[in-house]
């Protein structure tokens, strides 16, 4: 008999639905519930790991799609607008689907542009829950003017890629506001902990770093880990380093 069940849910926020898993422990603890999502391009699938390897240690969670990425959920984004205004909120509609109402503590978090998205909602929601952040795969933009983006490699990757994602979510969409968002970033006194392999070439040379000190100036609590092994397109290795960060920050005890 497996340790957890897993079921199919849909998720509406504004006029998107879309596609989340949802694991449930037979033997549920208390302790805390995880919401995460994925980045740019992918879908839940690049972080299923991250949901079973939380439901074989006991704890609710939900992983969801983002709007408008195909290899998720068939559906479409009309104006990047409405990504950026209701694309935060599905975390909050995750929580409504969670059975567990005695958790201590919460955990939202994402790879790539879901660990910007679960910073964003961290900005407005949230405020009476004891909450926790995790954001695999993020850092600001390089300093100087090259970035892995500029390669040809990465140009001819990148226009295969973002043709996985509704015209509306297009790079020169939503690569300019990732940069805007992160570095006019608001979210204030919160527990984040990031997590970016030092293979990862997306993420810019101390661009890790760098958002952790942009984060500290806003009054959070910031840690970062810095895996050897863990490229960005391998969000699924992130799963031990979540757990760490679980066991010796939220579940020890004093």
């Amino acid at each position: 008999m497996e340790d957890f069940l897993v079921k199919t849910l849909k998720l509406t926020e504004g006029p998107f639905e879309v596609n989340a898993l949802h694991f449930i422990p037979n033997r549920k603890k208390n302790d805390l519930i995880a919401i995460f999502t994925h980045g740019y391009t992918a879908s839940k699938s690049s972080i299923l790991t991250w949901g079973s390897r939380f439901a074989g240690a006991g704890f609710e969670s939900i992983i969801f799609d983002l709007p408008g990425h195909y290899l998720g959920s068939f559906n479409e984004v009309e104006s990047f607008e409405d990504f950026q205004t209701y694309a935060p909120n599905l975390f909050k509609r995750a929580l409504e689907k969670i059975e567990s109402t005695d958790y201590q503590n919460l955990l939202l978090g994402g790879h790539s542009l879901g660990a910007l998205l679960s910073l964003k909602t961290l900005e407005n929601n949230f405020a009476n829950e004891s909450t926790f952040n995790i954001c695999v795969g993020l850092g600001l933009g390089p300093e100087e003017t090259i970035h892995a983006f500029d390669s040809d490699f990465y140009r001819k990757t990148f226009a295969f890629r973002e043709q996985l994602t509704s015209p509306a979510m297009r790079g020169d969409k939503i690569l300019p506001w990732i940069k805007n968002q992160k570095q006019e970033m608001q979210v204030r006194d919160k527990r984040i902990h990031l997590i970016t392999g030092k293979d990862d070439v997306v993420v810019a040379p101390n661009g890790s770093e760098r958002l952790m000190d942009l984060l500290l100036e806003k009054g959070n609590f910031v840690t970062l880990a810095r895996p050897n092994r863990m490229s960005h397109h391998q969000p699924e290795l992130a799963g031990p380093h979540i757990m760490a960060f679980v066991r010796d920050n939220i579940l020890k005890k004093d």
